[in-house]
């Protein structure tokens, strides 16, 4: 499988035309992809099969109507950042989740002076190997555009 990241626009963060995305290639074919949606405060993105079909979405958990990210969803002060995967349309509390990837603390040196992060993604019970392969491209695009490095050292951004 290959992963490629069409949209890697320099001006994202502001966040005016330049959704990202990640298109994903079976054997040289294409097989999905994942994008990056409109925005205010929760970042959302949705995986779409091959066909343009809408799979599932997937945003961090919210609080306060949908308005805020759930810092406490993955307990308080755990060091853990989720973003869950629902199917389409989904009301999106918490445990109405089919499945969820979450960047988990990988220790003080390795965070400070790495830019390695830690994922851990559990599939919806349904994924086939198509879906499994779209849902790793998602994992690669949210460590892109939140926790990857922008400038030397070591750390990254957050979400």
């Amino acid at each position: 499988a290959s992963f490629e990241r069409t949209l890697a626009c320099p001006l994202a963060p502001c966040k005016l035309c330049c959704y990202q995305q990640v298109d994903i290639f079976k054997a040289g074919v294409a097989d999905g992809s994942v994008k990056e949606g409109c925005y205010c405060c929760v970042p959302s993105f949705k995986v779409l099969q091959t066909d343009g079909t809408h799979q599932y979405d997937i945003h961090q958990p919210t609080c306060c109507g949908g308005m805020c990210v759930d810092c406490c969803a993955e307990g308080c002060c755990s060091c853990r950042i989720p973003f869950y995967i629902y199917p389409p349309g989904a009301s999106g509390d918490v445990g109405s989740q089919s499945g969820k990837i979450v960047k988990v603390f990988g220790g003080f040196a390795r965070e400070v002076l790495t830019d390695a992060d830690t994922f851990e993604l559990e599939f919806p019970k349904e994924s086939d190997y198509d879906t499994k392969l779209r849902l790793l491209g998602a994992v690669f695009l949210l460590n892109q555009l939140f926790f990857e490095n922008k400038g030397g050292g070591g750390g990254g951004g957050g979400a």
